[in-house]
């Protein structure tokens, strides 16, 4: 197939009656909804030249894969970059088409949530993009009409579990959340002082969750995570601590959070010394 030319380029160029250029401008391939995965690309080549990493031998995290090529955050990191990694999709109708055109990935069928609970529901949307375990997200979807399909009983499991027993423990240096409505709770539910990626895409849903951007803005920025991208459904950030002179801003906050479960440990033993003095008193009188 011949290499395909940069439509809006050359629309552009004859709009304005211009001559085109000597050295044709090809077509840069993309396949995330607002061309994240183009900047994600950018993102972790120019990690891969700093830090001297192996991208092939790197992985990513996906967290509500839906279709395994259109919109998807990591299929052009899969092409262009040689990684693999984690595909999670709540949908089983959407399991067959990953499994046959990713099987370089795992394709984990599960709902993602926040809490211990074994299962999930999760509600089908008649456009697949739209399935949530929220199902007020569907009800108040703002776009082209949709219906709901029915609602079903998936398995369901906490991020940090995805990571140890599918990743080997071992942080994906690319996270993408897309799971309509319910991101910044799943990204809360991360435990950055373990598991830091060095890139995280997420989607915020603003017209669902008002001021939601700058909610997620907030707690990456509390982990020292910057903001290097923004589109029109996603923010990009990647972790600032990668640098030296952050690696003291992680080890604290690891310190900070080893200082409270001590905290919490200390107050629950004086909450039982308590309330074992006050039964005994009781008892007497």
């Amino acid at each position: 197939m011949p290499e395909s030319l940069n439509v809006s380029i050359y629309e552009d160029i004859e709009k304005f009656g211009l001559k085109a250029p000597d050295i044709a401008v090809p077509h840069t391939p993309s396949y995330g909804q607002c061309a994240e995965d183009i900047i994600v690309c950018a993102a972790l080549r120019a990690l891969a030249f700093k830090e001297q990493l192996d991208l092939s031998k790197e992985f990513y995290l996906e967290i509500g894969a839906n279709h395994p090529i259109a919109t998807s955050a990591t299929w052009l990191l899969h092409r262009s970059l040689g990684m693999h990694g984690v595909l999670v999709e709540a949908n089983p109708h959407l399991l067959d088409n990953l499994k046959r055109v990713r099987p370089h990935d795992v394709v984990l069928h599960a709902a993602v949530i926040a809490t211990n609970a074994p299962t999930a529901q999760i509600f089908i949307s008649s456009k697949d993009e739209l399935s949530s375990t929220n199902k007020d997200f569907l009800a108040e979807w703002p776009g082209e009409p949709m219906e709901l399909e029915g609602d079903i009983v998936v398995p369901a499991l906490r991020i940090n579990d995805v990571i140890t027993q599918y990743m080997n423990g071992k942080s994906p240096l690319f996270l993408s959340i897309d799971v309509e409505g319910e991101d910044l709770t799943i990204l809360s539910d991360l435990d950055l002082t373990r598991f830091r990626p060095a890139i995280i895409q997420i989607e915020p849903s603003d017209h669902f969750l008002e001021n939601n951007s700058r909610d997620i803005c907030d707690v990456m920025q509390r982990n020292t995570y910057d903001l290097i991208g923004r589109t029109n459904v996603n923010l990009i950030f990647s972790d600032s601590a990668r640098s030296q002179l952050s690696q003291k801003s992680v080890a604290d906050l690891q310190a900070t959070k080893e200082t409270l479960c001590e905290a919490e440990k200390e107050n629950d033993r004086l909450l039982q010394r308590f309330s074992e003095l006050n039964e005994h008193v009781l008892s007497s009188s």
